[in-house]
């Protein structure tokens, strides 16, 4: 089965819309979910549970890529895996607990 490709970001909408634009990126993402979409910022585990439940899967069998420590602690909050991107590397694996 194909792996579906979701975007959880605490940017605004314009923001992400634009970047997302700008860089060509939007039709790679099944779902897009902005600071405007959940009550409860990172670390709170809003903004990725609102990913998975957009693209119909299961937030154990999620993987977060993330570069900050807010959304690193925000995907262990959700219940998913993470990869912490540094310096456009992905540096480390840090698997839920």
């Amino acid at each position: 089965s194909s792996k579906k490709l979701g975007l959880g970001t605490g940017a605004e909408r314009v923001n992400m819309d634009r970047i997302t634009n700008n860089l060509k990126l939007t039709d790679y993402f099944q779902a897009m979910v902005c600071a405007e979409d959940v009550a409860a910022h990172k670390p709170e585990p809003d903004t990725f549970l609102q990913v998975a439940q957009r693209l119909e899967v299961e937030p154990k069998r999620c993987l977060v890529f993330e570069d900050t420590p807010f959304g690193i602690q925000a995907a262990h909050n959700a219940g998913m895996d993470c990869v912490v991107v540094k310096n456009f590397q992905l540096a480390e694996f840090l698997p839920l607990a």
